[in-house]
């Protein structure tokens, strides 16, 4: 199975050069109540702001999270991450220089290849981690919900003893967010199985996992500029399909077309 993540230009220029992805911190996200629905107050314990708080510290700094998405073309995906350079051709009239949307890539990751799915170094590997949209934020008490294992950072591995307390930590979000169509993948960033602290948000995949790359709509006026690209990730990955995103005349879809060598 194939997940795609969308990335700026620069980004996605490290990802290829190392084959590497980066597990984010839940307070690094642009979601402010990212981690907030595992807090709440129930019958057999109020949660203090003061606890909350630190509770919400904990969990946000041991773990790091993966976003993907199940699609390559989505344009609000492309117009909210995919930024980069808009390249523009001697024989084409171009406008709006300084909007870098649809500029950046998207990448294919084959999820088993890659170790995302492995259950043994992620506490939701990718088969467990679709998020879940709500209208109404959950408040009821639920499995696990007062696990200091997890609170503390101490899980490092898929259990599924805790997976409804995982779901609240980390899957569940608002449905204005529904448009992502978003899978997750959780890992102990903060420490290891020794209990050592490091700094591992950025961590090695499988480069043969990379299996697809969509460039950006915006690179397809110049395809000299495009077939660059793709030389460029060829390079580096020979066998990796590199796609060119172009916008659809007729309808809203973005269209995708192999770059032949």
């Amino acid at each position: 199975m194939i997940l795609y993540k969308y990335v700026d230009l620069e980004t996605a220029r490290k990802i290829l050069a190392n084959h590497t992805v980066k597990f984010t911190n839940p307070y690094d996200f642009n979601d402010p109540f990212e981690v907030t629905s595992a807090f709440f107050e129930s019958n057999e314990r109020k949660y203090s702001d003061e606890g909350n708080a630190l509770n919400h510290l904990k969990i946000s700094m041991c773990y790091g999270i993966l976003s993907l998405s199940r699609s390559p073309t989505n344009p609000l995906m492309w117009a909210h991450y995919g930024w980069g350079k808009r390249m523009h051709h001697e024989n084409v009239i171009f406008l709006g220089q300084n909007n870098t949307a649809h500029g950046g890539m998207v990448i294919g990751i084959d999820i088993n290849e890659s170790g995302l799915n492995d259950e043994g170094s992620n506490i939701i590997p990718a088969k467990f981690g679709s998020v879940i949209y709500t209208t109404t934020k959950p408040t009821t008490a639920f499995s696990e919900s007062e696990n200091l294992e997890l609170i503390e950072g101490m899980k490092f591995h898929y259990d599924p003893q805790y997976q409804e307390a995982l779901q609240r930590a980390f899957l569940y979000k608002s449905s204005h967010w529904s448009y992502e169509e978003e899978v997750r993948v959780v890992r102990n960033i903060h420490r290891n199985c020794k209990g050592e602290y490091n700094d591992r948000g950025i961590q090695k995949i499988n480069k043969n996992s990379i299996k697809e790359i969509y460039i950006g709509s915006s690179h397809s006026y110049n395809k000299n500029h495009s077939r660059a690209l793709s030389n460029e990730i060829k390079s580096s990955l020979p066998d990796c399909k590199v796609l060119q995103c172009n916008t659809n005349v007729k309808t809203w879809d973005i269209n995708f077309d192999e770059i032949k060598s």
